[in-house]
């Protein structure tokens, strides 16, 4: 049985991990020169003619403009996720896709709602729960979209502290930490989703993109 609402995740998934990968090489990269010269991390205080302040300025911008990029990316990759939920799930979800997705956006409730809303998308995208949200067989659950919410969350924290070459530092490991954990997700709930609509649908030759 055919059905045309799924959306395919795996196209937006390879450029979402693209972006990621991309961003771990430049975090890196920030994180080896800046302990060696601290000018490149706070080049806002440092002389216009330091070589090294100056490439942490190109830097910071290039990193900001993946940075945004990535989230764009995510929030479309949430959508369709969510969306297709309804797909596999019998029950009535927590919201619909679109209030799932502004609530990103609304602060102090995104700090608990979002997390929540990934961790609904992690769950019902398991081919091992049925439609009615009772596990075929048990099994341990991962922990890895906690792990990635709170990693986010205390680099956010860190990240305040920026004129603090070790909190900076270590703002930047967890940040490597979210972005590891963030690929783990993408990657496991796109094959979980097929996976799940192959065995209730079938295997449709086409998917909407």
């Amino acid at each position: 049985m055919k059905d045309s609402s799924f959306f395919s995740l795996n196209k937006t998934s390879r450029r979402l991990t693209i972006l990621i990968v991309l961003q771990m090489v430049i975090t890196v990269i920030m994180m080896v020169v800046y302990s060696h010269s601290p000018s490149f991390l706070f080049w806002e205080n440092a002389p216009r003619d330091d070589d090294i302040a100056n490439l942490g300025v190109l830097f910071f911008y290039v990193s900001t403009a993946v940075g945004v990029t990535i989230w764009v990316v995510f929030y479309y990759w949430f959508y369709e996720a969510y969306k297709n939920l309804k797909l596999f799930y019998a029950r009535p979800l927590r919201h619909s896709p679109r209030a799932a997705l502004v609530y990103f956006f609304v602060p102090m409730l995104n700090i608990w709602e979002s997390y929540f809303n990934v961790r609904e998308i992690w769950k019902y995208s398991d081919p091992n729960i049925l439609p009615s949200g009772e596990p075929i067989k048990y099994k341990r659950e991962k922990n890895i979209v906690i792990v990635w919410w709170i990693s986010l969350l205390l680099s956010l924290s860190f990240l305040i502290l920026t004129d603090n070459l070790i909190a900076s530092f270590i703002s930047d490991c967890l940040y490597l930490v979210v972005l590891v954990m963030w690929i783990l997700i993408i990657k496991e709930v796109t094959l979980r989703q097929a996976e799940k609509n192959k065995i209730l649908y079938g295997n449709p030759p086409e998917f909407k993109q």
